[in-house]
């Protein structure tokens, strides 16, 4: 993608997060209601015989956030499982370098430890680009294709 499609897309999405009425901000009270609940969802999820196979054979577990946003999926779903006792990565992908800032912060102060930070637009995504696989892969939340 070249560079300036990038920052229209990006610049764009900013726009959008600024005047649509979508709770992300995790340091609000709205915020961080939709984080428990997504939290409370995620120890359902967790619960799947396939998800618990996965845990029982891995010392660590890779988890890509997609369409990130400020992180509020994917560190919930690491939340969940560092309560389990499981190792997690996490990476944060997402066109919205401020929406990743504040995904740092959040994840530092819930998890303690810094995610991966990746701007990218996640449709140019494949293993190749990223040179590693992940375990899981989460989009959650609204995002924009």
């Amino acid at each position: 993608m070249l560079l300036g499609d990038f920052m229209r897309k990006s610049e764009y999405l900013e726009r959008l997060y600024r005047i649509f009425p979508w709770v992300e901000d995790p340091f609000t009270t709205e915020g961080l209601e939709r984080y428990e609940k997504t939290i409370s969802e995620f120890r359902v999820v967790v619960t799947h015989a396939w998800l618990k196979e996965l845990m029982s054979k891995k010392k660590e577990l890779r988890l890509i956030d997609l369409c990130s946003g400020v992180g509020i999926g994917g560190v919930a779903l690491a939340k969940v499982l560092t309560d389990l006792g499981v190792r997690v990565s996490l990476t944060l992908v997402d066109l919205r370098r401020d929406a990743l800032s504040k995904a740092i912060e959040f994840s530092l102060r819930e998890l303690g430890f810094k995610p991966e930070i990746l701007v990218r637009d996640v449709l140019e995504l494949s293993e190749a680009n990223l040179e590693r696989v992940f375990d899981l892969a989460l989009v959650w939340g609204l995002f924009h294709s």
